[in-house]
């Protein structure tokens, strides 16, 4: 398969994916909650969180450091340096573009368009970028540079 054509295949599945999470939105507040569901919800969300993402870079760091591997050692500190990073990028532009949260479109729209602002430092809506989203896409993006064989594509 040619780049040109495995790069349209790529692009219309993310095209796909986001039509069909727009088309759940409306019913995303409205999903049974149960505590197994909260606890793995839970789980999952601490191990998107920058912190935990740039402890795990630190610890390869270390790791690579210690045991002389050089390419464990590039990784952790590359790593580090792509979630502080894209944890900042993601905070300005929480601040700088405004989105309710697709459970609260309608309260939240409603008041985000009484009072729209260019940067909203109150943290009405910081809904998207996805901080965990965008923080683990970093790490994985520099980890499957260091070791192709862990790319899904």
């Amino acid at each position: 398969m040619t780049d040109m054509r495995r790069n349209v295949i790529i692009a219309l599945a993310a095209c796909a994916a986001a039509l069909v999470s727009f088309l759940f939105d409306g019913v995303a507040g409205y999903v049974p909650q149960s505590a197994g569901m909260s606890a793995a919800a839970q789980a999952g969300s601490s191990i998107g969180n920058g912190i935990f993402l740039g402890a795990a870079a630190v610890v390869l760091y270390i790791v690579g450091r210690s045991s002389n591997k050089d390419i464990i050692k590039d990784l952790g500190s590359r790593a580090f340096i792509a979630v502080i990073a894209s944890g900042a990028l993601t905070h300005i532009l929480k601040a700088a573009f405004e989105r309710p949260r697709p459970a609260h479109a309608t309260e939240g729209m409603t008041a985000l368009l009484n009072n729209p602002s260019f940067f909203d430092f109150t943290g009405r809506f910081n809904s998207l970028p996805s901080g965990h989203t965008v923080t683990a896409f970093a790490f994985t993006y520099v980890a499957t540079r260091h070791f192709p064989r862990l790319a899904p594509v």
